[in-house]
């Protein structure tokens, strides 16, 4: 898994946005900030080389949970953190079920519980996306093994030795 981990932060408020681009940037990690929420859709959508995305659910243009059903849509996979203030449950529970692996509330604990969140979220997306690889290489391995049979003229055949 890499070290440096690649993160998109969504959201308007370009003090909230900052304020988690330093945190982050404290412990090396690359982010970039946008935004907008068409902006950030259109960028999502060119598949680029981000890990962790943290969304805010009120943005300009689409919102986080409409951003991250379209993404999920289109079969991309990114660690989505949904980034959120409202006090009820009820928002973070639709982008969950949207696709979001995990929230964060915007309060006085963010700077404490930031990094964990982030770290944890990379690294179950690091594992889904090495899953992904493994299962593609073991996909082409049997297509490759099952054309050489196939082209190969020999005939196998099965016995069942218990109704011997």
């Amino acid at each position: 898994m890499s070290s440096t981990i690649n993160i998109l932060i969504i959201e308007d408020d370009l003090a909230q946005a900052d304020f988690m681009s330093s945190v982050l940037k404290k412990k090396s990690y690359r982010v970039k900030v946008i935004n907008n929420g068409d902006v950030a859709l259109e960028y999502l959508l060119k598949d680029p080389p981000v890990d962790v995305v943290l969304i805010d659910y009120n943005l300009p243009g689409y919102n986080g949970i409409e951003i991250i059903k379209r993404v999920r849509q289109e079969g991309l996979r990114f660690g989505f953190i949904f980034i959120t203030i409202d006090d009820t449950i009820n928002t973070a529970v639709k982008a969950m079920k949207a696709g979001a692996m995990d929230f964060i509330h915007k309060s006085a604990d963010l700077k404490r519980e930031l990094l964990p969140m982030v770290e944890k979220v990379n690294e179950q997306i690091q594992n889904y996306r090495q899953k992904k690889q493994l299962e593609k290489k073991v996909y082409e391995s049997e297509h490759r093994y099952r054309t050489i049979f196939e082209h190969s003229g020999i005939a196998l055949w099965e016995e069942d030795a218990s109704a011997l």
